[in-house]
């Protein structure tokens, strides 16, 4: 019988509880950041001044004014990331509803970060240089490392999770 879900790799397993104490310490700094107020933390947001934090143009897609709906989302996104038999449930969803989902979700994502270019100066060399090789990398080397996996050898990953 084929279990359900992934299984840990072998150098999780061997760290016991230690695992998840990462990613758990990484969210409380999260959280907490916005009252360090000397403590640089990458956030989702930026301060323009003072305790007013402005929220980046992605989150300006969801039609809702209040912050304790995104609040709930999170703090249940949490939930389902740290006990696993919540988000066992998100298994049962048929792949194709979930390239369905995928493809909504990046094609917006995309769209939101072709419509911050109206404030980029694309006279500048420098910006144009910027954006063309960003698109270029990341349209090209991905077939490029897939047609020449001996280039950079980083093991096999299937001894890795076996």
């Amino acid at each position: 019988m084929r279990p359900v879900g992934h299984g840990l790799p072998t150098p999780g397993l061997e760290q016991g509880p230690g695992h998840r104490g990462k990613p758990l310490t990484v969210c409380l700094i999260l959280l907490f950041s916005q009252y360090l107020s000397k403590v640089d933390v990458p956030m989702i947001a930026y301060k323009d001044k003072k305790w007013k934090v402005f929220q980046y143009p992605l989150f300006k897609l969801f039609s809702v004014g209040s912050r304790l709906v995104l609040q709930t989302t999170g703090l249940l996104m949490i939930v389902l990331g740290i006990f696993g038999k919540f988000g066992a449930v998100f298994i049962t969803i048929p792949d194709p509803v979930i390239g369905g989902m995928f493809l909504v979700m990046f094609g917006m994502i995309a769209a939101v970060g072709i419509s911050n270019l109206q404030y980029v100066d694309l006279n500048s060399s420098r910006n144009l240089l910027i954006l063309g090789f960003s698109t270029f990398s990341g349209l090209v080397l991905p077939t490029w490392f897939h047609s020449n996996p001996g280039i950079i050898d980083t093991g096999d990953f299937q001894t890795y999770i076996h």
